[in-house]
């Protein structure tokens, strides 16, 4: 009994090195990949923007929901909001490691991240005891990285639910297989699911459902895991349960509403799904058929230990999460051309190919032959190093150039026709509202008032950026326009996105 804790304790050791080894390397990779964010103050336009609106609220500990959809309703939950609001708190207000507001909230999506992903390898690392096997999964996530943009260094939510994804399926096979005290981390990965998108509501129940009902005699066995995992559920779910009391009707009957929809054509869906295994949907599909196949048939040759165990669990969760995200795609998705709403779905060819290269790599580790002895070492090396390699230069790894390099040039406009009134801003064309919610971000940061004139652009923003009929009657007036002639003088604020023909720079139009 002593010699099984004795062991348990160094294989737990072994895992918390790993972890802070893998996190702090991936931090580091992250930040040498966008070290420009302690250099270069980023003005957010559009969609961040509005989330930093957000984040005011969150740093106050008065935000209730998640941000805002296109189709009318808030996301469940705060919490990117508060890991962002938490980032500029630190990296900008107290330590003012970085120039602007906005690179503190970057770090911390960054930083987490790398702890999702670091997570995803030590579960790995738990089952397999395999440091080589894990790091050959660890190199082959790397290049995956390194071909797929901006899923890990974009603050935007649909990228942001990519790692929590990887995560809930590696956690989640582990639970499958009896280690329930990996509970609590599928239940923080799901929960950071069902916060960053409606879509999780559906999806992340299910997915938990198949993993525990199996294991529903260990659930009462092991009450100490379970009493933790209820603990994160609490603390995810009490500003869900906070905002329907407070501010009823809410917005879970926003999306009962919308889930009563015609289903789309199932061929339709069906290429949306594999999409996000291939550029083409022939290429997609016979990757995904390739990769399901070749990695069953490699965990059915894994000697019979808890490593063939688990790897198996990942499989047929993998599996099932590929049903579900096909079924949201069938029913739940309203948009086929919405890409976006797919994004975490990359995590599910990762998830194969990471289980794969780790089997291969266990799977030569244990032939007896001469020959083979150094094969193991060499296929984690060069896929380390090649994946080391590609994510250190490949521009996959850096966020998007998508803020306003013209906000400097507008605030001083700003200020120059205001004369200490504030600041209200309307929207000509219906695109410059993300110019818009910049500047009277950018207004407000620098202790002055500015506001939005126009009730349509409620939903994404907060009151606090709405226009008082106070503000109506003293306020100066500013119109924001695009494709429009420009009066000699007014500024151009240009936007750095990286489909510029979709943003043209708008102009900023003194009224009076």
């Amino acid at each position: 009994m002593g010699d099984l804790s004795t062991r348990l304790r160094t294989l737990q050791s072994r895992a918390a090195t790993l972890f802070a080894a893998c996190g702090a390397g991936l931090f580091t990779l992250l930040l040498l990949r966008n070290r420009d964010v302690f250099t270069r103050p980023i003005y957010e336009a559009g969609d961040p923007a509005a989330n930093s609106m957000l984040t005011i609220e969150a740093k106050h500990f008065e935000l209730l929901t998640g941000h805002y959809s296109r189709v009318g309703f808030h996301h469940p939950g705060p919490a990117y909001l508060y890991i962002q609001a938490a980032g500029e708190w630190l990296f900008h207000d107290v330590l003012h490691i970085v120039p602007a507001a906005y690179n503190g909230q970057v770090i911390a999506v960054l930083a987490l991240n790398a702890a999702l992903l670091a997570g995803a390898l030590t579960i790995l690392y738990s089952w397999l005891r395999s440091s080589m096997a894990t790091l050959a999964a660890a190199g082959v996530m790397l290049i995956f990285l390194a071909k797929h943009s901006q899923l890990v260094c974009s603050t935007w939510i649909p990228n942001a639910c990519f790692a929590p994804f990887l995560l809930l399926l590696f956690a989640g096979a582990s639970v499958a297989a009896g280690r329930l005290r990996h509970l609590w981390i599928m239940v923080f990965a799901g929960s950071l699911l069902v916060h960053g998108h409606a879509e999780f509501l559906v999806l992340v129940p299910v997915l938990a459902l198949l993993v525990l009902i199996p294991q529903r005699r260990n659930l009462l066995a092991q009450r100490r895991d379970v009493l933790i995992a209820a603990g994160v559920l609490a603390l995810f779910v009490t500003p869900i349960v906070l905002n329907e009391i407070l501010h009823r009707p809410g917005e879970i009957a926003k999306y009962i509403t919308y889930g009563h929809r015609a289903p789309n054509p199932p061929l339709e869906a069906a290429r949306f799904v594999v999409q996000f295994w291939g550029s083409r949907p022939l290429v997609g599909t016979a990757f995904m058929v390739a990769l399901f196949a070749g990695t069953f048939l490699l965990v059915r040759v894994l000697p019979k230990t808890e490593a063939r165990d688990y790897s198996r669990r990942l499989w047929w969760v993998t599996a099932a999460g590929t049903g579900l995200f096909g079924f949201y795609s069938w029913y739940g998705v309203d948009q086929l051309y919405a890409t976006y709403i797919g994004t975490f779905s990359f995590a599910l060819p990762l998830a194969l190919l990471m289980l794969g290269s780790s089997a291969l790599v266990v799977l030569i580790g244990g032939r007896h032959e001469v020959w083979l002895r150094w094969l193991p070492a060499v296929a984690t090396a060069s896929a380390l190093v090649g994946g080391l390699t590609l994510a250190s230069t490949s521009s996959a790894l850096h966020r998007d150039h998508d803020d306003l390099a013209g906000v400097p040039a507008a605030l001083t406009y700003l200020d120059a026709h205001a004369h200490g009134r504030p600041i209200l801003l309307e929207t000509r064309t219906d695109e410059s509202w993300a110019d818009a919610l910049a500047l009277a971000l950018a207004v407000s940061r620098e202790g002055k008032r500015a506001c939005l004139t126009q009730d349509r652009w409620r939903l994404r923003t907060t009151s606090d950026f709405m226009c008082t009929s106070q503000d109506l009657a003293h306020g100066a007036r500013f119109t924001l326009s695009r494709g429009v002639p420009v009066p000699p003088g007014a500024p151009i604020v240009l936007n750095l996105n990286p489909i510029p023909a979709s943003y043209p720079p708008s102009a900023v139009i003194a009224r009076d």
